[in-house]
């Protein structure tokens, strides 16, 4: 097992389940998918290395690494018998940190935490960018949520705070986009830049610090169908979720929402 991180193991036989692909033995429905690494924050980088190693070696084959890809999860292949025995998730925001959503029942916006989202993911939609909508005509529409993620974080936090007085905190490789339209990782943000706000204005970033996680750290997966649906409202600023650090991390430091 790598150094500083925590899988959700799972019995071999979890793999084959009447009526699951006979190319795909990874059942996902038996798997806790809230459950993330411990440890600092995995990057798109890392996340990519794990899946393809196990391509590579033989623990999983194409479908399952597919899958994998899509679901942003990173798989853990035992050294006994180099076949699957658990995955686990990345990235993340802070605890507390507010989430633009609709309440499922009544449709109403609302801002939430972040724990509470992921605690009761079933009572909320998340507002996530329209297909359609571009930089001089933004625009939200109300998703489903597809998968969520909590756990500790042992590495430091990236807080931004902005000109027009927003702050958040985010794991290092959390995907932020910037008012030209560009995605980058929280990592890369620096004094001077501007983030785009809700409204749709540009708020210029003032300070950049780290600081130790306060508790466990929370992410969530919009069941999205293109890319800028993957793009959600934290603390009244537009970031992404996990797919931007998984199977959209190839998609960064490139401007990803028109003018």
């Amino acid at each position: 097992m790598k150094d500083q991180k925590v899988f959700l193991c799972f019995a071999a036989t979890c793999f084959l389940s009447i009526g699951a692909s006979a190319f795909n033995r990874i059942d996902l429905a038996k798997v806790d998918k809230g459950i993330r690494c411990m440890g600092e924050a995995m990057g798109p980088a890392a996340c990519s290395a794990d899946q393809q190693y196990a391509l590579q070696t033989g623990c999983i084959n194409q479908e399952e690494y597919a899958m994998l890809v899509r679901e942003n999860l990173a798989p853990y292949c035992s050294r006994y018998n180099n076949k699957v025995t658990g995955v686990c998730a990345c990235g993340c925001f802070a605890i507390g940190t507010r989430m633009h959503v609709a309440e499922y029942a009544s449709q109403s916006i609302a801002v939430v935490p972040i724990e509470m989202v992921v605690e009761f993911s079933n009572d909320y939609l998340i507002m996530a960018m329209k297909e359609d909508a571009t930089l001089s005509a933004l625009g939200f529409e109300s998703m489903a949520i597809r998968r969520t993620t909590q756990g500790p974080e042992l590495g430091s936090l990236i807080y931004i705070r902005t000109k027009g007085g927003r702050e958040i905190g985010l794991t290092k490789n959390h995907a932020v986009l910037l008012a030209n339209g560009e995605m980058v990782e929280a990592k890369a943000v620096r004094v001077g830049f501007s983030l785009l706000s809700s409204d749709g204005k540009a708020d210029n970033v003032v300070a950049v610090k780290k600081r130790k996680a306060n508790g466990n750290v929370y992410n969530l997966l919009v069941d999205a169908k293109g890319n800028q649906g993957h793009l959600v409202i934290a603390e009244d600023l537009v970031v992404g979720d996990l797919a931007w650090q998984n199977s959209l991390a190839s998609e960064l430091y490139s401007v990803r929402v028109r003018q």
